[in-house]
This record gives C-alpha cells, structure tokens and sequence, in this order.
C-alpha cells in the first residue's frame, strides 16, 4: 500500500485519471457534434427532396393545365372552322386535323383513360365536328375534375408550409399576337399566369418587381402583375399603371423568358417615363 502514501505516485495517478476523463470528454463532445450534424443533414436532405418533389408536382399541373388549353382551343378552331360552307382547303383541314390529333395524342399519354382512348381513335377515323365536340366536353370535363381534386388535396403539414412559400405572377396576352398564335393553332388565354418561388427570380427581375410594389407592399405580392412606368398627365413623379401585353409564347419560353422580355420593356417605358417629367410642359 506504500504507491498510495507516495506522493510521485499519486500525482501521476491524478494526472492518468484526467487525461482520461478529458479524453474521454473530447470523444463525447466530438460523438454528439457528429450526431447533430448527421440529424441536420438529414433534415436539410428532406427538406430539399420534399421541395424538389413540389417543384415537380407544380411543373407538371402546370404543363398539364397548358396542355389542356392547347387541345380545348384546337377543337374549338376546328369546330368553327370545319362546317358544310367552308372555304378551307383539304391541306388545311388535314393539318388542323394532324394538330389535334398530336395534341389529344399527349394527352391521352398522361391521361389514359378508356373514354379518351376511344374518342380519339374515333376522331381519327372519323374527324367530324360532332365527334370533336364530344371530346371537347369530355376534356373539359375531366380537366375540371384533376383540378378539383388537387385543390381539395391538402397535403401534410410540411407540404403545406412549402406549398404557401409559392407565389403567383400574372400578364396579359398582346391581343394581335394571340390571335397570331390561334392560326398556327396554339390557344392562350388572355391572361396567363405562373406560379413561382422568390428565389426563383434573378436579382434584376426581383429589382424591377420591388420598384413598382415596395412602397406599397414592403415586398412583391404574393398575386403580381407585369406593368410598366408610365407618366400620368400633370404627375410629378413616374406611376405603374399601364398593362404590359406580352408578345412571347409563354408556353415556349417559361416565366424567365417572359420576365426578360418584360423587363426590357420595362426599361425602355422606364425611361421615356422619366424623360416626360423632366421635359417642359
């Protein structure tokens, strides 16, 4: 028992016994920062794959609902141009055909339904405008119905919360140029609109949005529409209040297209909005 009455001894034991405890300390500490760090990950990860599958469920409703616009508006055309007294070519009527039929085609690949697959296999035999209206109301019918149904679909809570972190720009159609797409057969409707996240946008576009609806709102709404600068007679300062009307085909080039081409003429009303208040009256 003499190593307990030693004093060398005994210090060395003290000295073993906290580095062992520090050692041990430093192990726990490093043991639990890791398991925090692998529970954070894994949280983030989550997160990240819930709002990558709302991105995707929100691109395709919003293809889906374009897809059902392009083939309502093709066999409204066809409805009204296909009749006894029309002066339409038989190259124009095999082409007005072809389009609807690619269309109902795409539609039938997402909606694979009996009643579809028949009509269209019976429009395709038997192109005439009864046949196309009975589609047509069928179309319309079942798009109510998906739209219906997505609506009442709430979700889990999470989803929830990612699906309120969406907001929504809105724009109107040119009207000539609307009617331009009609004749190639593409249907838009007066208004469009697209359903996005704010760090969806670029920096230059989001600048532009807070420019027209900061001083109001402190932030850009959650419901937005496209305008432009404008001078109001005997107005001091520039206001927003003239539509822009667009002049691209959303369909084509997205909510970034559309805002690039906004955002040019944006600039351009910009400044000839400014220039009228400096000028003489």
């Amino acid at each position: 028992m003499e190593y307990l009455t030693n004093p060398a001894l005994s210090t060395l034991l003290g000295v073993l016994v906290g580095s062992g405890s520090l050692l041990f300390g430093n192990i726990l500490t490093q043991h639990l920062s890791n398991t925090r760090a692998a529970k954070q990950w894994e949280r983030e990860q989550i997160a990240k794959n819930t709002e990558r599958a709302l991105e995707r469920d929100f691109k395709k409703a919003e293809e889906l609902e374009a897809l059902y616009h392009q083939c309502v508006g093709l066999l409204s055309i066809y409805i009204s141009t296909i009749h006894p007294n029309s002066k339409i070519s038989e190259a124009d009527v095999s082409s007005l055909t072809k389009d609807v039929h690619t269309s109902l085609s795409k539609l039938a690949v997402i909606h694979p339904s009996e009643t579809l697959l028949r009509a269209l296999d019976s429009f395709l035999s038997y192109p005439e405008v009864a046949e196309a209206s009975r589609i047509r109301k069928y179309i319309l019918e079942i798009a109510k119905q998906d739209f219906s149904s997505k609506q009442c679909d709430s979700g889990d809570a999470e989803a929830e919360k990612n699906l309120n972190a969406y907001r929504e720009i809105s724009f109107v159609i040119d009207k000539e140029f609307q009617k331009s797409l009609m004749i190639q057969g593409v249907e838009l409707p007066n208004t469009f609109k697209f359903k996005y996240r704010p760090q969806d946008l670029l920096p230059l576009h989001r600048e532009k949005l807070l420019e027209i609806y900061f001083t109001t709102y402190r932030k850009i709404p959650d419901q937005a529409s496209l305008v432009l600068p404008t001078k109001q007679a005997k107005a001091t300062v520039v206001t927003y209040t003239k539509t822009w009307e667009a002049k691209v085909n959303p369909l084509h080039v997205g909510l970034e297209g559309v805002l690039e081409a906004w955002a040019a003429d944006f600039d351009q009303s910009s400044q000839e909005a400014r220039a009228s208040l400096n000028s003489p009256s």
